[in-house]
């Protein structure tokens, strides 16, 4: 996750939480530039998996309460094959998700970002409380959305 490698990076550095998190638009400006970069070494003809991507920072900054057009401009400069986005499971907070209030709303901020950049994200349900099963299980299911979309 880009935001989560700029706060190990912060932390590093000797900065704690409160210090990188301290303004929220800056941070979440270099979290969509660590996305922009990120895609840059992306090779054009593979298949590749992402765990998130540009317009997760639209959804990031709504939940801040920030302007996302700096996120969308940049969303539309990019097409991705296809999107999934996956049920949410619990939040566990730790040192780098601190706000579970946030958290709670952002699935639906995740979805409206990127069928505002023109995707129609597939949404990849909970199988299982069994965390192994559950990962085996939404594991088949992308499998088989890329190769119904491949062939």
């Amino acid at each position: 996750e880009a935001a989560r490698s700029i706060i190990d990076e912060g932390l590093a550095s000797g900065k704690t939480i409160a210090e990188i998190r301290s303004d929220q638009q800056l941070f979440q400006r270099r979290v969509l530039a660590r996305y922009i970069e990120n895609d840059k070494d992306l090779p054009p003809d593979e298949l590749i998996i992402l765990d998130h991507a540009r317009p997760t920072a639209i959804a990031y900054t709504r939940g801040h309460g920030l302007d996302p057009s700096e996120a969308v401009r940049a969303s539309l400069e990019i097409i991705y094959f296809i999107v999934f986005i996956m049920e949410p499971l619990t939040i566990v907070e730790d040192y780098a998700r601190t706000d579970s209030s946030i958290a709670s709303g952002f699935h639906a901020h995740m979805l409206q970002a990127y069928k505002d950049v023109g995707y129609d994200p597939i949404i990849v349900p909970v199988f299982s409380p069994d965390k192994d099963t559950n990962v085996r299980e939404r594991v088949k299911f992308i499998k088989e959305q890329i190769q119904a979309r491949c062939s």
